[in-house]
């Protein structure tokens, strides 16, 4: 008589650890679902292990790709961030708008530009999704949250600086010059307005993205210097517009309010970030086994 077949185990539920704020949904290593499979059974496609894949939760687990993406970006966004602060420092300081005619103000200006685009590229790549994550998890909501806040003030601020530097382009079109001429006073209150108030919400939420990162990494130093730079970087952002908005009609100070808030709260998220781009660079440089060189 034929022995009927051994009953399979029953999938174990799919659970985070106790301190997850979310669970891994897909493979590490092929993106397979893990929904319906066993916690001590293997991926059906690369034969990663379940458990390893649920442990991609603690951030030294997760996926290399990953990691890189994140590491990556904060090479960009660090030294792009004191570029900017710098730059924006010395023309405050009126050491590259008031010395030898226009030249040092366009140069002042790429500065400028160029630091502000590359910033933008690197948090971009800071806040990539996690792709084991599932899509309305806390992590993501910060990514995306970060990333809209991201687009509006890079956008408003290369705008700003192309406006700004419209007065030394003879090449533009009549019209175009006449048009910024006469809109010259509404357009640099709402430039600032705008700007300033994105990168109050960017900072805010970049610095819940990182609390969050911290957690993954088990640093409860760092998830206490993000919570308190959750509100610490915003309200700097958002004094030095208020003391723009109520000077800005005297001569000089305006420029140093604005400004200068803006550089500290940039100044200070850089340098919070720097430990952070020290441990994704040790987990990294621990990712070397054949076993994990894939992931």
């Amino acid at each position: 008589m034929t022995q009927p077949p051994p009953q399979q185990p029953p999938a174990s539920p799919i659970r985070p650890p106790a301190a997850a704020l979310y669970t891994i949904t897909q493979c590490l290593r092929c993106d397979y679902p893990l929904a319906g499979l066993n916690t001590t059974g293997a991926c059906p496609e690369c034969n990663t292990s379940v458990a390893d894949s649920l442990r991609g939760w603690e951030l030294p687990f997760a996926s290399r790709r990953y990691l890189s993406r994140l590491h990556r970006g904060l090479t960009v966004a660090i030294p792009a961030t004191f570029l900017l602060s710098a730059v924006w420092t010395v023309q405050n300081l009126y050491f590259l708008t008031r010395v030898d005619g226009p030249s040092r103000a366009v140069l002042a200006l790429s500065l400028s530009a160029l630091s502000t685009f590359s910033l933008g590229i690197g948090f971009w790549l800071f806040t990539t999704p996690e792709p084991a994550a599932p899509r309305h998890c806390p992590q993501r909501t910060a990514s995306r949250s970060v990333r809209s806040q991201l687009v509006a003030v890079t956008i408003a601020t290369l705008l700003m600086l192309g406006t700004f530097a419209s007065q030394f382009l003879s090449f533009l079109p009549l019209f175009m010059l006449d048009w910024l001429y006469g809109n010259w006073t509404l357009l640099m209150l709402a430039f600032p307005i705008i700007i300033y108030c994105s990168l109050a919400a960017t900072m805010f939420a970049l610095a819940r993205y990182t609390r969050i990162l911290a957690f993954r990494l088990n640093d409860n130093r760092m998830a206490r210097v993000s919570t308190v730079l959750q509100w610490l970087l915003p309200s700097l952002v958002l004094s030095g517009l208020l003391g723009w908005l109520i000077t800005r009609d005297s001569s000089g100070f305006a420029g140093l309010y604005f400004d200068f808030f803006a550089i500290s709260a940039l100044a200070i998220a850089a340098l919070s970030l720097r430990r952070l781009h020290k441990q994704l660079r040790a987990i990294l440089a621990t990712i070397a086994g054949p076993s994990q060189s894939q992931r």
